[in-house]
């Protein structure tokens, strides 16, 4: 053990915390990935499950009006498209989730990879669905779940790259 000096974070100068555990931010976003990581699962299945609808429809003679006035071809192929990383996504962010729970150093690195790709997915989520939908619904809905999805990968990115949470999962492996 080591005496340190405690500093206003309750771990001391060596980034340790008291008793040697680790810090609360690994289990936290532990939880908070394997949260998301259901969340957007479902969302991805659910999103599968209505673009193959509404893909049906657009071919439906009965349907396919209603399904043009409220979405370009353009666009329901762009949503078809983006539906494959969405549901990759909350895959890794759930195993990663569970990492972290363990205390894994790939955890970490997971989830950081899937903050960076989480703000690159948000980004052309939002130009693609400007560009090419003119309801403005479905824009204000793209950029509202683009903006939680960017906070919450800035977090991972700001939280897991800390000096204290890096060291913790590299001592748990000597």
């Amino acid at each position: 053990m080591h005496d340190s000096q405690p500093v206003s974070n309750g771990e001391n100068i060596n980034n340790e915390t008291p008793g040697g555990s680790c810090p609360s931010t690994i289990k936290v976003f532990g939880i908070l990935n394997i949260i998301f990581g259901v969340m957007g699962f479902c969302g991805a299945i659910a999103g599968i499950i209505s673009v193959l609808f509404l893909e049906w429809a657009s071919q439906n003679p009965n349907l396919s009006e209603t399904v043009n006035q409220q979405m370009s071809e353009g666009h329901l192929l762009f949503l078809q498209i983006m539906m494959f990383p969405a549901f990759a996504f909350a895959i890794l962010l759930f195993i990663c989730g569970l990492g972290l729970l363990q205390k894994k150093e790939w955890g970490r690195k997971g989830s950081i990879i899937y903050g960076v790709l989480g703000i690159l997915q948000s980004v052309i989520n939002a130009v693609g669905t400007t560009l090419l939908n003119a309801n403005a619904e479905q824009i204000l809905t793209a950029y509202f779940g683009g903006i939680i999805n960017i906070a919450f990968s800035v977090c991972i990115l700001y939280f897991l790259s800390r000096q204290n949470v890096v060291l913790a999962l590299k001592n748990k492996h000597q």
